[in-house]
């Protein structure tokens, strides 16, 4: 999902991963409610979804974030 995303949107998008497990993202599992059990996927400081979304669904919130 990842390469899609970057095969299509390139140098526009920055990923980054956190492991939620990681003493430094604590603050970050607070505020987004994080489960360490699932993929979180956050735009722009807002939490769009738990879990693996489809890639539509997904790009159709990157595309309305950078229109």
């Amino acid at each position: 999902m990842l390469r899609a995303l970057r095969d299509h949107y390139g140098d526009r998008l920055d990923v980054c991963l956190i492991d939620p497990r990681n003493i430094l993202a604590f603050f970050d599992n607070i505020r987004y409610r994080i489960r360490p059990s699932r993929p979180t996927w956050i735009l722009d400081r807002d939490k769009i979804c738990d879990g693996i979304p489809r890639l539509e669904t997904l790009m159709e919130a990157i595309d309305r974030r950078l229109s």
